[in-house]
């Protein structure tokens, strides 16, 4: 008889014979199972201590668990690294461990605020907490938050608010105690403007945060958007970074409240100004040195060019500052940036040796038109400039292309012209011309001109008038239609004229070119932009014969070129080319979507 068939069981206890129904015997033997489960992992647990990564230092541990923190952060997953805890025993009490690793807060899961504030021990804390998500739709989140403020204010070290409403940091800092912040190192308040919002709803975070804290010496970042900052703020003092977006329609600071506040932040290394910032200009003040910076690392302003001229003129700094300047010319001044430049070419020409050499230098144009029928539409001219250059060696050889690294100088020139006028192509001449000689770009080994059409505009002798000759320039990238006027310039010839009448001189402009990158390019002679095989062979021939030939030339994404082409360009250079043949600019976005 099979023993699992039995209804009873007969146990020996104490020395007599005792029957148990099969419910209880079913769980002593589960207790059995349990207990010999427990065993098992007991007995894992002690081999994975014998294995190679078990025998790493906590604190290795520890920083592996941060990086893939901060790696998940900026995957937009924070959370994520969590599950290196769930692998096993030894790594979750490792990271319990650690109280730095619980620092950063989610509030936008209430449920785990409180026992990664208990994990976190005695640790400084960061306040994260971005409003937009569809998470703080619900008044636990924003609960949550407020709470704490109420109970850790005094162990934050960072306080991050996005998209606040005016009434919701009222709610968070309104009711607050003064509490001493010792810690706090970094504050950004970044407000969600309502559509409707008019002015006299703005309020001034600084001043709201400000009477909730005591002790800020360690405050040194401080990052505002869409609100009025108060400029005589005891928290804008110390600072390092200033950041402060304002796009809303509100009142300037006066010259004197923005000096005022500049001065008490002589350890100033970054000051960026977005919209709505600088003091109006006023025509008949008198433009004096106000405040030095010497700290400055890098400086950013947005506005009309009168307003950043002017400001530029009350502040000092050093030349190696990275620069973001956008400058808008309204009808008052139309494309004369004559005081940005003249402050530019001042800074740039001082006899130092810590004056920058630009090595790369890109230059965008674009216009924007919204509507059919559009009379005029606001042009920009953007100028990108690098101190360095990167170097790059594939099997068709080598090459020097812009570097990633962030640039030294970003010029963003705005205004508005007329798209029929005869001046527009003066206009953008001019400025060309003012900035190339206004930057310190002399000795440029790269330049990329990257055009959608306003190029094709411009005076062929343009590109040579403002460059100049380049005599270290070694690779230049051209996309869109500046292929044509840039190669005609190159090549001396008339706009228009035929390529029997290039006449190249024996002192030849750009004479270190040894690469040139040409990417949608038109080569259909009948188009207004194109330009002929024949042209680009005459001027290749022409600086081999004058041994000054290139070493490589690259095509991309063009139109109207065939195999035939490239096999004739390859008789003077060595081209490398895409293999791509289309006949028209509209087979070329069917080959890219078919990409």
């Amino acid at each position: 008889m099979d023993p699992s068939q039995d209804i009873v069981a007969v146990t020996l206890r104490e020395g007599s014979l005792q029957v148990i129904s099969d419910d209880e015997a079913r769980h002593n033997i589960d207790k059995e199972i349990q207990h010999l489960y427990e065993s098992i992992r007991a007995l894992k647990s002690r081999r994975n201590m014998h294995s190679p990564i078990s025998k790493l230092p906590a604190e290795l541990f520890a920083t592996i668990f941060a990086l893939s923190r901060e790696e998940m952060k900026s995957r937009a997953k924070p959370w994520r690294w969590i599950k290196l805890t769930h692998v096993c025993r030894q790594w979750r009490e490792m990271a319990n461990n650690f109280p730095s690793l619980w620092t950063s807060l989610p509030f936008d899961r209430p449920r785990w605020v409180t026992e990664m504030v208990k994990r976190s021990q005695t640790a400084r804390l960061s306040v994260n907490a971005d409003l937009s998500s569809r998470t703080w739709l619900q008044d636990a989140s924003f609960e949550s938050l407020q709470n704490f403020l109420g109970c850790h204010l005094s162990r934050v070290q960072d306080i991050y608010i996005n998209q606040v409403t005016a009434e919701q940091l009222a709610t968070l800092f309104g009711d607050l105690p003064s509490t001493s912040v010792p810690h706090l190192r970094s504050l950004r308040v970044i407000e969600s403007k309502p559509a409707n919002t008019t002015p006299d709803v703005f309020i001034d975070p600084i001043a709201l945060v400000e009477k909730c804290l005591r002790d800020t010496d360690s405050l040194k970042r401080v990052e505002v958007a869409c609100m009025v900052p108060g400029w005589d703020s005891a928290l804008l003092r110390g600072l390092t970074h200033l950041t402060i977006h304002n796009h809303g329609i509100v009142q300037r600071p006066s010259q004197g409240q923005l000096i005022s506040a500049l001065r008490r932040m002589p350890s100033l290394q970054l000051l960026h100004l977005h919209g709505i910032v600088l003091p109006k200009y006023e025509s008949s003040a008198t433009t004096t040195v106000s405040v030095h910076l010497s700290k400055l690392e890098s400086l950013l302003l947005t506005d009309t060019t009168l307003e950043v001229g002017n400001f530029l003129g009350q502040i000092r700094f050093p030349p190696t500052v990275r620069i973001h300047l956008e400058c808008t010319g309204w009808p008052r001044t139309r494309s004369d940036f004559s005081n940005v430049l003249s402050y530019l070419r001042g800074l740039y020409s001082t006899p130092q040796s810590t004056n920058p050499m630009f090595r790369s230098l890109q230059i965008t144009p674009s216009q924007i038109i919204n509507r059919p029928g559009q009379i005029s539409s606001p042009l920009t001219l953007q100028f990108t400039a690098w101190t360095s250059f990167s170097e790059s060696t594939d099997p068709a050889g080598r090459f020097l292309s812009l570097p990633t690294t962030p640039p030294s100088v970003v010029l963003s020139l705005r205004w508005y012209s007329h798209l029929e006028s005869p001046i527009r192509r003066d206009e953008m001449r001019n400025v060309l011309t003012d900035v190339c000689q206004t930057l310190p770009c002399q000795s440029l080994a790269v330049l990329a001109l990257e055009s959608n059409g306003l190029f094709g505009e411009i005076e062929p002798d343009t590109f040579i008038h403002s460059l100049g000759t380049q005599p270290e320039l070694h690779s230049v990238h051209l996309t869109g239609n500046v292929v044509k006027p840039f190669l005609l310039s190159l090549s001396s010839a008339e706009h228009g004229q035929g390529p029997s009448t290039l006449n190249l001189p024996h002192t030849t402009s750009l004479p270190s070119l040894c690469y040139i990158s040409i990417r949608r390019a038109q080569f259909d002679p009948s188009h207004k932009a194109g330009l002929p095989i024949d042209t680009l062979y005459d001027y290749l021939k022409r600086r081999a014969e004058l041994s000054v030939g290139l070493d490589r030339v690259d095509l991309e994404e063009c139109v109207y070129l065939s195999a035939d082409d490239v096999a004739v360009l390859d008789e003077v250079v060595t081209v490398v080319w895409d293999n791509v043949e289309v006949e028209c600019e509209e087979d070329l976005v069917e080959y890219e979507k078919d990409l």
